[in-house]
């Protein structure tokens, strides 16, 4: 049946305690830092001369305008009245200028210039302008138009007076900057000069319009382009009214063929009455005829139309003479001939006046084209005169107008009006501006701390090796059984055993096992909890009321030994082998040996035997020799020891010869310990892993490197070895007893 253990609760890791333990385990680094850092800067804090302060404060203005030497008019208005954070940096750079500052870090300098050839010279004046510049601090307050300007020396008089010198030199080299010196004279020579130039060009100017009678050339240019437009309009509307006129009297012309010169104004029709009155009287008379025969004879009887043929042709001749008329007609002149007569002679007439006043306008237009042309012949050389006399004239009116400003700009200089203004006078001040003795040991324990803690925290992820069981967690896939303490492992302070308590890794069960022997204070993690609620294990004795602290001790290991053979097949009633080894030596291999196999021999009997394998690498030199502790328990396990373990000749041979002999301390132990040297020193840990129950890796907490850690691993395995946990040795509890207790308290 499986053993059901509960599974203690796991207090979690977390970063604040990890950072306070790391920052224990280099509290050496982090101390040193801080110390060399404060002993240096109080040394120099107390080596550095004393230096006192003087400030002034200039306020930069745009209350006046910089004298503009140039061919343009000045505008005063266009000055602006903000100042810019150009201007500022401006007057910055000036007050920092070499012409400012070499009058006062070196006033031999500018007195001697044959000393400026001198390299010497040059040296030492370029080291006393810099010193003067390390003591100089100028820089323009925020938000505002005012350069604050300090200067530092070994006395507060002296501190002022330079700055005093420097506030003097500042102001005249920006008075020379802001306005060339002598441009009133520059202004008013230039302007007298143009003066003189004017006047000749306006004589020139004046004798020319003389000679041609000329007042203006422009009006009587425009005049006379005017008329020549007048007489081009009045040449046009001519030239219109003849084509209208032609048109006229061509459709008279048509009009009068068409229409006749005279009309009829009476008509009168008479016709011929003899001729008719004759006609009718023979028609009669041949009709009576006819009566007269057709009584007689027949209707077409010759004589009957021999008569009316004679009828018919009388008839006949009767109605010509009908049609035939005698006509009477009067006429007189026609209305609309003679007005179109008229109109035509009053066309003729205006076409003639047309033509004549077109000749007329043509000849004055060519008359004042040739005035024209001939005027514009002068114009070019009347223009020039013109042009020269006004520009004479603008030069000489922008020159006086700046030669006024200069004089202004002279007077405002004399009053020293600039748009520099002394905002606070040089301050004398008895306090001590520097070294800030407070400041700087303050700033040098914070700077000191900090790069302490730089320190620790680059030491920390640089560091490979592995301190903790959480760094161990993190390295290994096996489980930690135990965390040993660098103090005595069994005679150890209270303050490590409770502090095992939560520092132990964690264990998984693996096959069936017995119920153990544990008292309060051992714990193993059940196989079937999760990762996060590993068991955390005591290894180091707590004293119990009720028992003795040998008794605890025994009883306390055999548990701590139970997590190792728990996963072994308690079956066969025999005794079980578990070899410890360690990836480097030193890591406390056979003192945990020793140690484990003395405390379950205490009470007598065949508890466990302790074995040291180093033998193996030196074959020819015996057989394998116990550790005193397991020899020291009487006459009967030395002889079984030592009958087990007899001379053997070779390697191959010890290693046949010591599975028969396990086998033997197996019927006769309840525990062997077989202690192996390290990996490093020798490969028998290696040979012995497959004829062993399991294998226990020592890890040396602050020595054994991860990829240590690793190698062993898979070369154990590789060797087909059971590695049945990890025993972090020599663990350091670099954090002190109140504040670990304070980090219980708070969960931490």
């Amino acid at each position: 049946m499986q053993m059901q253990i509960p599974a203690a609760p796991m207090r979690a890791g977390c970063a604040p305690r990890v950072g306070i333990e790391s920052f224990f385990r280099r509290k050496r680094i982090f101390l040193w830092t801080v110390l060399i850092i404060l002993f240096c800067t109080i040394a120099i804090i107390f080596l550095i001369p004393k230096q006192y302060a003087s400030e002034m404060k200039f306020l930069i203005q745009n209350t006046r305008g910089n004298a503009v030497v140039s061919a343009e008019r000045t505008n005063s208005a266009s000055v602006p009245t903000d100042v810019t954070d150009s201007q500022v940096n401006s007057e910055l750079e000036i007050l920092r200028s070499h012409d400012v500052v070499d009058a006062i870090a070196d006033p031999e300098w500018a007195a001697n210039p044959e000393q400026q050839d001198n390299a010497d010279s040059a040296r030492r004046h370029q080291k006393l302008v810099e010193s003067f510049e390390k003591r100089l601090r100028a820089e323009a307050l925020i938000r505002t138009n005012v350069i604050s300007v300090t200067v530092l020396a070994d006395t507060p008089n002296n501190a002022k007076s330079e700055l005093a010198q420097l506030s003097a030199a500042y102001l005249a080299e920006h008075r020379r900057l802001q306005r060339p010196g002598g441009s009133s004279q520059f202004f008013a020579s230039q302007a007298e000069h143009i003066r003189k130039d004017w006047n000749d060009a306006s004589q020139n100017l004046i004798a020319f319009q003389q000679e041609h009678q000329l007042v203006s050339l422009s009006n009587r240019e425009a005049a006379l382009e005017a008329r020549i437009q007048d007489h081009e309009r009045d040449l046009s509307a001519t030239e219109t009214t003849l084509k209208e006129i032609e048109a006229k009297l061509s459709g008279n012309s048509r009009q009068l063929q068409e229409v006749p010169m005279r009309q009829t104004t009476e008509e009168k029709v008479l016709p011929n009455p003899e001729s008719l009155g004759h006609l009718n009287t023979l028609l009669v008379e041949l009709q009576n005829k006819r009566t007269a025969l057709l009584t007689n004879y027949k209707s077409d009887d010759r004589s009957v139309r021999e008569l009316d043929q004679q009828i018919a042709t009388t008839q006949a001749a009767l109605n010509d003479a009908t049609r035939m008329t005698a006509r009477e007609e009067t006429t007189n002149v026609d209305p609309a001939w003679q007005e179109l007569h008229k109109d035509s002679v009053e066309a003729d007439i205006a076409r003639q006046e047309a033509q004549a006043h077109r000749a007329t306008v043509t000849s004055e237009l060519s008359s004042l084209r040739q005035q024209l042309a001939s005027l514009q012949g002068l114009t070019v050389q009347f223009n020039n005169l013109e042009a020269q006399a006004n520009r004479l004239k603008d030069s000489y009116d922008l020159f006086a107008q700046k030669r006024d400003q200069a004089q202004v700009e002279d007077a405002m200089d004399e009053g020293k009006l600039l748009n520099v203004t002394v905002a606070q006078q040089p301050t004398l001040s008895y306090e001590v501006a520097r070294p800030k003795r407070l400041t700087s040991i303050l700033v040098a324990l914070g700077f000191s701390v900090l790069l302490g803690l730089c320190l620790v925290y680059f030491s920390e992820i640089s560091r490979s090796t592995i301190a903790t069981p959480s760094e161990f967690d993190r390295a290994s896939r096996h489980p930690l059984l135990a965390t040993v303490p660098r103090m005595s492992l069994w005679v150890g302070s209270v303050n490590g055993q409770r502090r095992l308590l939560s520092d132990a890794g964690s264990l998984t069960l693996g096959l069936p096992k017995p119920t153990p022997i544990l008292t309060e204070g051992s714990h193993i993690t059940n196989p079937d909890a999760p990762a996060q609620g590993r068991t955390e294990v005591d290894v180091l004795p707590t004293i119990d009321n009720g028992h003795t602290e040998d008794d605890q001790i025994l009883t306390r290991y055999e548990g701590f030994l139970f997590r190792i053979i728990a996963q072994f097949d308690p079956s066969d009633g025999k005794g079980h082998v578990v070899m410890l080894t360690s990836s480097n030596p030193g890591a406390g291999v056979s003192q945990i040996t020793n140690s484990l196999a003395n405390i379950l021999n205490r009470g007598g009997g065949r508890a466990a035997v302790a074995l040291n394998c180093r033998h193996l690498n030196h074959a020819q030199r015996g057989p394998a020799v116990p550790v005193n502790g397991a020899r020291q328990k009487g006459p009967e396990n030395k002889a079984a020891v030592d009958e087990a373990l007899r001379p053997i000749g070779n390697v191959h041979a010890v290693r046949e010869s010591f599975v028969v002999s396990l086998e033997k301390l197996r019927d006769k132990y309840r525990y062997v310990l077989v202690d192996c040297p390290s990996l490093q020193e020798a490969q028998d840990a290696v040979l012995l892993a497959p004829l062993v129950d399991g294998i226990v890796v020592v890890v040396e907490a602050d020595r054994t490197r991860i990829e240590q850690l690793s190698h062993t691993e898979k070369t154990l395995e590789s060797a087909k070895g059971k590695i049945l946990g990890h025993i972090l040795n020599k663990r350091a509890y670099v954090v002190p007893d109140w504040l670990f207790r304070t980090m219980e308290a708070a969960g931490i």
